[in-house]
């Protein structure tokens, strides 16, 4: 009877899914790998609201659409404090994401199999913006979209977008 029991106990343990390794700071190559396999037909909506005074920052909004085969964590790269996140949805419900080590992470239990959209709303940050009194640019040269709006900032990510930008008239 007790083999029996420490038998069942062991082979439960086995069928049980593996856990999904910790973010960590960064895109370490199995995060990177664990987004490969999981996304399919990603999409951004990009909305960026640029302020005529270049020390008020840039809020924004973006809007993710991606495939699952299953349910999966969607692990967001975005190197900002947890304040810069004001909100949430994710399939339409708000919700409350983990963000630790420069990431949004939404829940596997909160996304599902086939298309989901997260849409995230932030106040973006500076470090990869060129802003001037006279001119505004970006170069997301590798991991630096992620200073300004959460991605996937890996380059085999490919992924279809739109941008949406409220600027001043004046400009």
């Amino acid at each position: 009877m007790f083999l029996t029991v420490l038998v069942g106990a062991f082979l439960g343990l086995m069928m049980q899914p593996a856990a999904q390794p910790s973010v960590g700071p960064g895109v370490s190559e199995a995060l990177a790998a664990e987004r490969r396999a999981a996304f399919r037909d990603l999409r951004y909506d990009l909305q960026f609201v640029v302020p005529a005074d270049r020390k008020t920052p840039v809020r924004g909004r973006a809007k993710v659409r991606v495939s699952l085969t299953s349910p999966h964590r969607i692990v967001f790269d975005f190197a900002q404090p947890a304040e810069r996140i004001s909100r949430v949805l994710v399939n339409g419900r708000e919700t409350q994401p983990q963000i630790a080590d420069g990431h949004v992470i939404v829940a596997a239990s909160q996304t599902a199999a086939g298309a989901n959209e997260i849409d995230i709303e932030f106040v973006g940050g500076d470090e990869s913006l060129n802003r001037d009194d006279e001119f505004l640019y970006t170069l997301f040269v590798p991991a630096r979209a992620q200073l300004a709006f959460p991605c996937f900032d890996q380059p085999d990510l490919k992924a279809r977008y739109t941008l949406a930008l409220d600027v001043p008239a004046a400009w």
